[in-house]
C-alpha cells in the first residue's frame, strides 16, 4: 500500500468505498498499520510547527481538509529547500586542472577517451614537432578511468600512470586519481 493513499485517508481525500477499504486493509496488515500511525505523528508535529494553537474541531470534512493546506505548504517548501541545498551543494564539485600528455611520433592523430568524456574521444594537440601529443582538462576530483586512441583506432594506456584495470570488454584502462588542490 501506498504512503499517497494513507495521506489521502488523513488529508479526507477518499470516497467513502475508498475509505473502507483502506481500514480493512489496516486491519489486515500490521505494517500499514504502523506507517499510518507514523504518518499520524508526522502530521501532528507539522500541525505543531505551523500552528502552536490546538485546532478548533470542525464538524465538515471540507474545512478541516482546508487546515492541512498550510502543513502540506510548510512539507513541500522543506523538501524544495532541500533539494535546493542538494543541488548547491553538488554544484561546487571540485574540478582540478590536469594535463594528458604521451609520447606518439609518426601517427596522425591521438585522442583520450574516459568516463569523464564519456568515452567520446577528445583530441589532443600536437606539441613541439617531436612526436608529443597534450591535452588540458578540467576534471572532478576522483577516480577516472581512460585510455588514449591512436588514429582513430588503437587504445593505448598511458605510459605515465601505473594504475590499470581490465574494463568489461576485454581490454584494458589507465586509471587516474585526482585529488582536490589543498
Amino acid at each position: 500500500m501506498e504512503s499517497t493513499l494513507i495521506s489521502q485517508f488523513i488529508d479526507d481525500e477518499l470516497t467513502l468505498d475508498e475509505k473502507e477499504c483502506f481500514v480493512i486493509e489496516i486491519r489486515h496488515d500490521g505494517a500499514v498499520y504502523r506507517e499510518t500511525l507514523d504518518l499520524l505523528c508526522q502530521e501532528r508535529l507539522l500541525q505543531q510547527v505551523d500552528s502552536p494553537a490546538p485546532p478548533a474541531v470542525t464538524p465538515f470534512p471540507t474545512q478541516r481538509r482546508a487546515f492541512w493546506r498550510p502543513a502540506v505548504a510548510l512539507a513541500a517548501s522543506l523538501v524544495i529547500l532541500l533539494f535546493s541545498v542538494i543541488a548547491l551543494v553538488s554544484e561546487k564539485e571540485t574540478r582540478v586542472t590536469h594535463r594528458f600528455l604521451i609520447h606518439a611520433p609518426g601517427v596522425e592523430t591521438v585522442a583520450v577517451m574516459g568516463d569523464f568524456t564519456g568515452w567520446a574521444p577528445v583530441a589532443l594537440s600536437s606539441v613541439g614537432g617531436e612526436g608529443y601529443w597534450e591535452l588540458t582538462l578540467d576534471l572532478s576530483s576522483g577516480i577516472h578511468r581512460y585510455a588514449f586512441l591512436i588514429n582513430g583506432e588503437d587504445l593505448t594506456l598511458d605510459p605515465t600512470v601505473v594504475a590499470r584495470e581490465g574494463d568489461d570488454f576485454g581490454g584494458m584502462n589507465s586509471i587516474l586519481q585526482i585529488k582536490e588542490e589543498a
